[in-house]
């Protein structure tokens, strides 16, 4: 794992033994956090799984978020639009654990409340009644904590992998004298039934036995290649 988390990394979409998609997100930071350039970030990412969708018959798809240390979800969010559907996909909760706000994604664009934060064109049918397996580990934080909430209460979706880094709060910066800045913690983050979660613990727990360079000799895959095929026999 250390070997490709130092390598730069970059948003993969590839096919794994000719049924299976797999989606790698990266960490995602940029300071521009306008609509204009978070769809602009998010439309090429989000093209890539159409592109596989059309020209592909595949049985399930696995969403790798292992070495996603975070940033900004928005496009992440965005790019997995076919996957995750019309649906609220995540929320805050205020200091007593109560629902305050939530994140919805409706025809490409993400929204909370009125407000788009984003959006992308959607291209071809959705892909959210899909099997989906969700790797996590010790590096999947933060903002990228939240992506793997959007998928927590979706239906035929499995977790797998490590437990989460546990930075699943909302916060801010406030600028102050000197140069410096506080980070200030605004809200609890929860899934789409308003479930709050210290750090995610994965269905199935694998360690250490992560492959990136032979992706079916990596344990995570061949567990979720198994959740997968077993759905797949049952239809």
């Amino acid at each position: 794992m250390e070997k490709k988390y130092d390598s730069k990394l970059s948003f993969e979409v590839k096919v794994i033994d000719d049924k299976f998609g797999y989606v790698m997100i990266p960490g995602m930071v940029f300071s521009d956090n306008s609509a204009e350039n978070i769809s602009k970030i998010a439309q090429p990412l989000y093209d890539r799984i159409p592109k596989i969708k059309s020209s592909h018959k595949l049985e399930g798809w696995i969403i790798d978020l292992r070495l996603n240390t975070g940033g900004n979800s928005a496009p992440m969010l965005l790019a997995l639009y076919d996957l995750l559907g019309n649906n609220e996909i995540w929320g805050e909760l205020d200091e007593n654990k109560k629902s305050v706000r939530k994140f919805k994604l409706v025809d490409g664009s993400y929204i909370q409340k009125s407000q788009t934060i984003a959006a992308i064109t959607p291209s071809g049918r959705l892909l959210d009644q899909e099997r989906v397996a969700v790797i996590t580990g010790m590096f999947t934080g933060s903002s990228d904590e939240v992506t793997a909430l959007a998928f927590k209460g979706r239906e035929n979706t499995i977790f797998i992998g490590g437990n989460t880094a546990g930075y699943t709060t909302g916060n801010v910066t406030w600028p102050l004298p000197f140069r410096s800045l506080i980070a200030l913690t605004t809200g609890y983050d929860s899934d789409r039934d308003g479930n709050y979660y210290p750090y995610i613990v994965p269905d199935i727990v694998i360690a250490k036995q992560d492959n990136f360079e032979n992706l079916l000799s990596d344990a995570n895959i061949q567990e979720a290649v198994k959740f997968i095929e077993s759905e797949t026999s049952k239809n």
